[in-house]
């Protein structure tokens, strides 16, 4: 058997940006809904880092 390793590049998600301009400008919670598999999670993994503190 072959291991075949595939490396995505990340999509660029137009929510993204509208997630972290609303969280920049009024820091309070948002609600992210959509289809499933449509990348909801993956975009607040990638602007968590900014916003939440890690122990």
């Amino acid at each position: 058997m072959y291991d075949i390793m595939v490396h995505m590049q990340e999509q660029h998600r137009l929510y993204t940006e509208v997630l972290a301009d609303h969280l920049r400008r009024h820091r309070h919670m948002a609600l992210v809904c959509g289809p499933r598999q449509f990348g909801k999670t993956t975009t607040c993994r990638s602007i968590s880092d900014t916003y939440l503190k890690r122990r």
